[in-house]
């Protein structure tokens, strides 16, 4: 018997719905394939690059800092962004990138445009810059981060963006700070950048010129300058060579920093001339009343030691005269909150052998850069003896604290007890005592209740030289420190 068979659509329908779903589905990834991903990729491109921007502030700060406190300091840069992790998607290598020193030629000094008042001519002497350059898959706007002449900044090709301010030109000052060394590091990994200073040299010159190499743009020198130049200064940018020509007496300070080596003429304390010093930022905020205790102790030979402090910001300024070792108190009369550089320098015959510069603010805080200044048996607080107690009448806004404290042993001058707004909200106060032992020494303010203090002992040795603290902040509360 002959069968007959008949067309069967059961189920044809959701074939084709499937396959629908299925093109519509890879079409979809397709689509976040090509288009989400590289914008979200470019996203975190950018975002890394914006981070090196940070990191190379670092760098900057780290440099200065090693040229200004004699001492190696530290900062690092992460070279290569991390994507975000995918299940269905498909990520590009992680991108990389490339920190490394870029020789250039070196720094030219002349006095009334002939001479050579420093001898660079005939030393062994390196100039750098320092430059990041990523390799990115989508942010093709990077550019090259820079480090050149005190300034970092982001250079765009047709423009530069400034990241940082110069410290080249200061008042009267000219800092030379040259990069040595040479140093490349490609890939994606966290990569430590150790500045160490090399040896200071400052020379007084009439009418300088100086002739550094540069990057930047002549406009963005003269935004850099514009509040440090007086009418008969010029600046100039010429075949990537900065020209300023400066009218005057100017200090210029050579001192070249090496990057995670020590520069070619040494380090700086290898002679045994490196000054240890010390500032306590003493500033009565409220009252806009700057005050520094400055102790130092100069180990190369010397006629005298200045000790100045000046402010970067306006003209406020204080100096005094000292020796081998001790400490004095700078009272520049005004510029609480203001940059200071606080400079001890050794002169011998009138001419600066040594020079140690330390820059902090007027708000209260110690710089970090300060030095142990204790020598074998000196003085000290005995810790379970010394104590600062709160006892604030919030009520009457009158901040009270309590001293305690007892000295061991060794020649001692004074302790100083410090109640210090840190606030222009506060009153504040300095009670100096001669005992070896006090006990409940009020210091009682007439405002501030609930300011922030930094409260502090102060042992002070018979050269005038702090040797040990007790330093704490608080809040005038009547609880704690």
């Amino acid at each position: 018997m002959r069968e007959i068979f008949s067309a069967d659509t059961r189920g044809v329908s959701e074939v084709v719905g499937a396959v629908l779903l299925l093109g519509i589905l890879i079409l979809l990834l397709t689509s976040y394939q090509a288009v989400v991903v590289p914008n979200q990729n470019a996203a975190t491109e950018f975002e890394h690059n914006q981070q090196v921007e940070d990191e190379f502030v670092d760098v900057r700060n780290a440099i200065i800092e090693a040229r200004s406190a004699g001492r190696s300091t530290f900062a690092s840069v992460k070279l290569g962004a991390q994507y975000q992790s995918r299940i269905l998607a498909i990520n590009p290598p992680p991108p990389s990138g490339t920190v490394e020193t870029t020789r250039q030629v070196n720094i030219s000094v002349t006095e009334g445009g002939s001479g050579d008042p420093l001898g660079l001519d005939e030393r062994p002497l390196e100039n750098n810059f320092i430059e990041y350059a990523p390799r990115y898959f989508e942010y093709s706007n990077s550019g090259t981060i820079r480090f050149e002449n005190t300034v970092a900044y982001h250079d765009y090709g047709e423009t530069n963006v400034l990241l940082t301010d110069q410290t080249l030109l200061r008042g009267e000052t000219v800092s030379l700070i040259p990069v040595e060394g040479t140093f490349r590091e490609s890939g994606t990994r966290r990569v430590a950048i150790e500045p160490m200073p090399g040896v200071l040299e400052t020379v007084p010159v009439e009418d300088p010129e100086i002739i550094v190499p540069t990057e930047l743009s002549e406009s963005d020198w003269e935004q850099l300058l514009e509040n440090e130049l007086d009418d008969d200064d010029q600046v100039s940018v010429s075949d990537g060579n900065l020209t300023l020509e400066l009218d005057g007496t100017y200090d210029v300070a050579y001192a070249p920093v090496g990057v995670n080596g020590v520069p070619r003429e040494g380090q700086r304390g290898e002679s045994g001339s490196e000054i240890n010093m010390r500032v306590d930022d003493l500033t009565r905020l409220q009252t806009d009343n700057p005050e520094f205790f400055v102790s130092y102790d100069v180990g190369i030979s010397h006629d005298t030691v200045e000790i100045m402090a000046e402010s970067t910001e306006s003209t406020a300024s204080d100096s005094a005269t000292g020796s081998d070792r001790g400490g004095e108190i700078l009272s520049p009369g005004f510029g609480r909150s203001e940059e200071f550089d606080i400079t001890v320098q050794a002169l011998s015959n009138g001419d600066i052998v040594a020079e140690r510069t330390i820059t902090t603010d007027a708000d209260t805080t110690n710089p970090g850069a300060n030095d142990d200044m204790s020598l074998v048996g000196s003085p000290g607080l005995v810790d379970a003896e010394t104590s600062i107690t709160d006892r604030t009448r919030i009520e009457q806004d009158n901040p009270r604290f309590r001293y305690n404290w007892e000295v061991d042993s060794g020649d001692f001058t004074e302790v100083r007890l410090l109640a210090l707004s840190t606030t222009t909200d506060g009153a504040s106060e300095i009670l100096t005592r001669t005992q070896q032992t006090g006990n409940n020494v009020d210091i009682s303010l007439s405002n501030g209740a609930e300011e922030q203090y930094k409260l502090g002992i102060l042992l002070v040795d018979s050269d005038g030289v702090v040797v040990d603290e007790l330093i704490v902040t608080d809040i005038a509360d009547n609880t704690g420190p």
